[in-house]
Parts: structure tokens; sequence; C-alpha cells
């Protein structure tokens, strides 16, 4: 077996894998989505890689490194808000 990158989802998977739909391209989850939908994802995952080499690049040319992820605060179980600890 060998670990693969799905072109759809960018995940990383182990190709053939028993019982699993999997191809050479694309993921168990994946490989069950419909041609035009796998098309379309393979087209904004293509753009994704592309990008991020791209930041990547221009991170290293001038020192800039990412900041930290500002964290939010987690929504109640209705989605309308923040959650109350009181």
């Amino acid at each position: 077996m060998s670990e693969r990158t799905c072109r759809c989802c960018g995940r990383k998977f182990e190709h053939p894998a028993p019982a699993s739909l999997s191809t050479k391209r694309d993921c168990h989850d994946c490989a069950q989505l419909p041609e035009g939908v796998r098309r379309v994802l393979e087209g904004h995952q293509g753009e994704i890689v592309r990008l991020r080499r791209e930041v990547d690049q221009i991170r290293a040319a001038t020192g800039v490194t990412m900041p930290k992820p500002v964290r939010r605060p987690k929504a109640d179980a209705e989605g309308d808000g923040p959650v109350s600890t009181s």
C-alpha cells in the first residue's frame, strides 16, 4: 500500500485499501461523489494547493511568519451565540 493525497479533498489515504472504493486519485468518501462534483472539487483543491505554495514562497522570501489563530467562543446548542457559563 502507498499513501496518497485525495485530489478532491486533500486528505491523505492508503491505496489500495481492502474493501475501499478509493482510487489512485480519490479517497473512499470522494470516490462516491458524482463525477461532476469531483471535477469541481479537484479544481478547487488544485487552486488551494497552488495558493498555499505561493504563500509559502512569499513567506520564505520576506521572513514573515503565520500569526496564531484567534480562538472564538463556541456557539450554544441552538447556534444562537456564545455559550453561557452562568
